[in-house]
């Protein structure tokens, strides 16, 4: 028997899941976590753990369109954790050691893959963290929403596993941000935060969650002195299905308004495509239209690439955002 439990990589969707593997044992053997994103990932996590026959827990934290699908394919309960993101990130960074632009990264994928369950009828949508006079209650609820029983000594492990948990260190985390972190931040994940119980309508992307074509994080401008390629990539994030339309502030210098330049989106496979030939020095928006689809697994990456070699030129991206098409 599988359960399972949908959220973002952190302490609460963690106590969800162990609370769930509590219940599913009951009084027999322990029930096995296992964590995984897309359907290839279940199965080699089952084969390689030799858990087929056995009481699975299944943590899933991104999600991808052909797993949403199957869940809701399958009508059985299950719980989607949707906490507030920046407790994720402060987790991912504090507890796993990730770099600020790789746990947002994770942060944001996340959110914006779990926020596709919560429209699930069979879903359990868990939104805010509980107080600790509320763990009981929503245990009780857990239980029945799961349809499994559910005793005095489980509700006490759940109850003291989530007093154990040190919830005041968020707040202090977010205190230390710099202006830079804060902004981003508030630009990358205020969108979860802002519009429950709604998918967001609108994401920031900033530059800090591109690379250049060395790999290195974008911090100037990019210089297309060189031969045709990739000269900037990003985010690798996750979106939620449907229409969207990226706008890219750009900005081209000297030799650059010789070139022309290709922008692709890509999540998989290419989505869309649009071919930019700059007419002046300075900023130019550049807006590319695309769809994701219930099949789409991968996150979505925006390549900007030179068309043929350049002798000098330089490049800058501002900024990135998404909108949804009405």
């Amino acid at each position: 028997m599988i359960f399972f439990v949908v959220g973002l990589p952190d302490y609460f969707t963690n106590w969800c899941e162990r609370f769930v593997a509590v219940l599913a044992a009951g009084s027999g053997a322990p029930a096995e976590i296992l964590h995984a994103n897309l359907p290839r990932e279940i199965c080699r996590q089952m084969l390689e753990h030799g858990a087929v026959g056995s009481k699975i827990v299944l943590s899933i934290n991104q999600p991808g369109g052909r797993l949403r699908a199957a869940l809701a394919e399958s009508q059985r309960p299950y719980l989607v954790i949707l906490d507030n993101p920046i407790n994720a990130l402060c987790e991912l960074i504090c507890d796993k050691g990730q770099r600020f632009d790789a746990a947002l990264r994770l942060a944001a994928s996340s959110a914006a893959a779990t926020v596709g369950c919560t429209f699930d009828r069979h879903a359990m949508v868990l939104r805010n963290r509980p107080r600790d006079d509320d763990v009981h209650g929503l245990c009780t609820a857990i239980a029945h929403h799961m349809e499994m029983p559910c005793t005095e000594a489980m509700l006490e492990w759940a109850v003291e596993a989530w007093k154990n948990f040190s919830h005041d260190r968020v707040y202090e985390w977010r205190e230390n941000l710099d202006v830079v972190q804060r902004r981003v931040t508030q630009g990358v994940l205020g969108a979860f935060i802002h519009s429950e119980p709604n998918v967001p309508s609108r994401f920031y992307w900033p530059p800090c969650l591109f690379v250049g074509p060395n790999g290195a994080s974008l911090e100037n401008v990019v210089d297309i002195t060189g031969r045709a390629r990739n000269l900037i990539t990003g985010p690798g994030l996750t979106l939620p299905p449907g229409a969207w339309r990226l706008v890219l502030e750009l900005a081209f210098f000297g030799g650059a308004l010789e070139h022309n330049f290709k922008v692709s989106v890509c999540a998989g496979k290419v989505l869309s495509t649009a071919r930019v030939l700059p007419s002046h020095e300075g900023g130019l928006n550049v807006a590319v239209d695309f769809q994701i689809d219930h099949s789409v697994d991968d996150p979505v990456t925006v390549e900007i690439s030179l068309d043929r070699a350049a002798f000098d030129g330089t490049i800058e991206l501002r900024g990135a955002t998404v909108d949804v098409l009405q």
